[in-house]
């Protein structure tokens, strides 16, 4: 857990740098959803990282469920 943590931190120290991104909230909570970090790109769409000490299968439907809320608020706001 403190590796994860610690190499959070240093990501979302360095969003600009690293990936030209701007770093809006750590943990942030969106329905049911924590997302660990989030960010916005220079089109101001939204930018997730997800940090996983471990490789699994359930990470791209975590990344899919995360997909599918994040439509769903757009459609919310822009109806």
């Amino acid at each position: 857990m403190a590796i994860e943590r610690d190499l959070q931190n240093i990501i979302e120290k360095n969003m600009k740098v690293f990936f030209d991104v701007d770093f809006l909230a750590s943990e942030y909570v969106i329905e049911n959803y924590r997302f660990d970090s989030i960010a916005i790109d220079d089109t101001n769409s939204p930018v997730i990282f997800e940090y996983k000490r471990n490789t699994s299968e359930s990470v791209t439907n975590q990344g899919l469920a995360y997909l599918h809320c994040l439509k769903k608020i757009n459609l919310l706001l822009n109806y």
